[in-house]
């Protein structure tokens, strides 16, 4: 039998969680928590013990469950295992997740090995038997100090660029006012990248480099992941996660554009490449901003030969990509 949102709700509390002035709405999109009174903050608290690390879940049946082998301990498991049957994890998420995965691979040849070969696109493989379910589980993924984990209750907010980060002091918090539906930004990402994850045209306040590889005349090889963080700090500015081993200077990911911070790209990539060596980072930086630039435009010339299924969400994406990217102006002393 379903749990009832209120005894989902019990449960959370009598687990050391905190959810105030909240309600649950199920729409065609699934179930959604909004503020009970938008004149009220709403503030919603998981601690470390309702933080299921994604290593310890799997999915059997078509359900989300706790490893059998887990030590996570029975009452958070209960929580877990119901909240997902009940609300996050039902055929209408699963029917959704096809349906995007579906229209992924109906995409013409030309864009679809394109996506997968140049741009980085990780979309689980068409002959994965458990293809819908991993990519919903990348949906529900919030991250505490950089771990991937399921959250029960606060699965249900929205991502939203605009909206307030998560504070992650032992667990994960969440405190504001909403006049309906409750939003906040679930992680760091560019247009591109948010449109991976959650299948949508969003218009994110960074833009992030494509995946390369490229050699400096400098003499440095210069490496860029897609591996979306600010895990590392230069003095009171968070940066890429970066490494530099001789020659070869390693980035998680290299940011291109922040509206907020329009010098910060520039700055944080000068910084890191002259520390390393390299005599000329604002020509390798240019060229990283160029390529990506110059592969948004092709992509787009290329969608316009086509229609209809993806290719509308496509095109808005790599338009928002490169209106993300025009904010890299300056660069900002670090």
């Amino acid at each position: 039998m379903a749990w009832t949102w209120d005894f989902i709700l019990q449960a959370f509390k009598a687990l050391g969680g905190a959810a105030e002035n909240i309600t649950v709405r199920k729409g065609p999109a699934g179930a959604t928590i909004a503020a009970a009174d938008p004149e009220k903050p709403v503030q919603l608290y998981a601690p470390e013990n309702l933080l299921f690390p994604v290593s310890e879940v799997e999915v059997a049946g078509g359900r989300l469950k706790i490893k059998d082998a887990s030590s996570i301990g029975k009452g958070e498991r209960s929580l877990f295992e119901n909240f997902y049957d009940s609300f996050a994890w039902s055929d209408r998420d699963r029917e959704q997740a096809a349906a995007f995965l579906q229209a992924f691979d109906a995409l013409p040849d030309e864009i679809h090995d394109a996506l997968l070969d140049e741009f980085g696109a990780e979309i689980p493989a068409a002959d994965s038997s458990d293809r819908v379910d991993l990519w919903l589980l990348q949906r529900r993924v919030l991250y505490w100090h950089g771990k991937p984990v399921l959250v029960p209750v606060l699965d249900l907010v929205g991502h939203d660029p605009k909206g307030l980060p998560y504070d992650e002091t032992n667990g994960i918090f969440l405190s504001g006012t909403f006049a309906a539906e409750v939003h906040m930004q679930r992680k760091l990402l560019s247009p591109f990248g948010a449109f991976l994850r959650f299948g949508i045209a969003s218009p994110e306040r960074a833009a992030f480099s494509l995946p390369m590889e490229l050699n400096t005349e400098g003499g440095f090889h210069v490496v860029i992941d897609q591996s979306i963080n600010l895990g590392a700090r230069l003095g009171s500015i968070p940066v890429p996660v970066f490494k530099t081993e001789g020659r070869t200077v390693r980035f998680s990911c290299v940011m291109v554009g922040s509206s907020r911070n329009p010098r910060l790209s520039r700055g944080i990539f000068y910084r890191i490449m002259k520390d390393a060596g390299e005599t000329k980072p604002d020509q390798v930086f240019d060229n990283i901003l160029h390529i990506n630039q110059m592969s948004f435009l092709k992509l787009l010339d290329a969608l316009e030969r086509y229609d209809g299924g993806m290719i509308p969400t496509l095109k808005k994406v790599a338009h928002l990509q490169l209106e993300a990217m025009t904010w890299c102006i300056g660069a900002r002393s670090i």
